[in-house]
């Protein structure tokens, strides 16, 4: 799975034509490595305590962030009609949904295949999903400030720069002027 999200820039930009920034590459690179090297290998989420909590919460923010720009894209193109609070909240809500497929995914492997994803404790997902929602929310609350307010926040820059070197997602509004 790490792996295959090692290569989705490349697919969308071969596909898609999307460009992908390189901090959100480099960004989803660390989480894998990480992951799987400093986590598992190092040991660092049994020597930490704050090691899964924080790669959790990074990984909501990239996810809300995903969810956000999406969704920021569909209204600027006029695809979509909502208040800035809705508009929010389904991103909330998409963040918070990849996460708990991620967790529905890990007890999946640990039965299956006798993995130790979730370190064989329902205190450890409950914790990933909380975490999940706080990463979730952070986003979305800037992304609401962004869209109501039109307050510059880091994740306004971001989306704004991602939708200016990809114009190609705007297609719509533009051949309709």
């Amino acid at each position: 799975i790490a792996l295959f999200f090692t290569f989705v820039p490349l697919i969308l930009k071969k596909f898609f034509d999307l460009k992908i920034p390189a901090w959100f590459e480099i960004t989803v690179l660390l989480m894998i490595y990480g992951s799987l090297f400093f986590g598992e290998v190092r040991g660092f989420y049994a020597r930490f305590w704050w090691w899964n909590v924080l790669l959790n919460t990074v990984a909501a923010i990239i996810l809300g962030l995903i969810g956000l720009t999406i969704l920021v894209v569909l209204y600027k193109d006029e695809k979509i009609e909502g208040s800035p609070i809705l508009i929010s909240f389904f991103a909330f809500c998409f963040s918070l949904a990849v996460g708990t497929l991620w967790e529905i995914l890990e007890f999946v492997l640990d039965n299956s295949f006798s993995f130790n994803l979730q370190q064989l404790s329902l205190k450890d997902s409950m914790l990933d999903l909380i975490f999940n929602a706080v990463g979730s929310a952070a986003v979305a609350i800037a992304g609401y400030f962004y869209l109501q307010r039109g307050q510059k926040t880091l994740v306004s820059r971001l989306i704004t720069t991602f939708i200016e070197n990809n114009p190609i997602l705007l297609r719509g509004k533009k051949d309709s002027q």
